[in-house]
């Protein structure tokens, strides 16, 4: 499974209300408009690290890191 794939199947079991269709909407916020929260994240990053096989360095990111797919992918890189 490719790494866009793992991180797609990981959010939409991460959030009941996150659906495939919001999540490839760059128009939607992930945090702003409620679907991801601060746990969701704490999750988000220790999927990527596992997924990356090493600690990401916290620096690299901030809130706007997570406001949709394409940024969160960018975590990958």
């Amino acid at each position: 499974m490719k790494n866009k794939e793992k991180i797609i199947k990981f959010l939409l079991n991460t959030s009941n209300k996150l659906t495939r269709k919001i999540l490839v909407d760059e128009k939607k916020n992930l945090i702003n408009d409620g679907y991801l929260d601060s746990f969701d994240i704490i999750k988000l990053v220790a999927e990527i690290e596992k997924i990356k096989n090493k600690k990401i360095n916290a620096s690299l990111f901030n809130k706007d890191s997570f406001n949709n797919l394409s940024t969160i992918l960018k975590l990958l890189k």
